[in-house]
């Protein structure tokens, strides 16, 4: 048998599985289930502002919160309050609610941070 016969990929095709097998390691080690969520949930809020043309400060005020909470919520942190996560998303007519978990998609996966 001929060296590399045994791979699990063949060789036109192992840079792209190393990279499948490094990011399901990076996701195992760095990604807990609550960070993902937050990312998410972060790219939500930003996604919902942007759509209705609000900048930052503009959607902080309407909230009453400062803009530094939504920078904060924007960029998927653990350390703001809940009640803080649901004036924002009054302020941008919505509400927070719980669904079941889903299975993340290659795409989201890609996206984050």
């Amino acid at each position: 048998m001929e060296d590399g016969q045994w791979s699990a990929c063949p060789a036109s095709t192992e840079n792209v599985c190393f990279k499948i097998l490094y990011l399901f390691w990076y996701i195992k080690r760095h990604m807990t289930s609550t960070s993902f969520q937050l990312q998410r949930l972060a790219g939500a809020f930003k996604a919902m502002r942007e759509n209705r043309g609000l900048t930052q400060v503009e959607a902080g005020e309407r909230a009453c919160i400062p803009r530094l909470a939504v920078i904060k919520i924007e960029a998927g942190r653990e350390t703001v309050a809940v009640g803080t996560y649901s004036k924002l998303a009054n302020a941008l007519g919505a509400e927070l609610a719980l669904v079941p978990r889903t299975r993340p998609t290659l795409e989201e996966l890609k996206d984050f941070k």
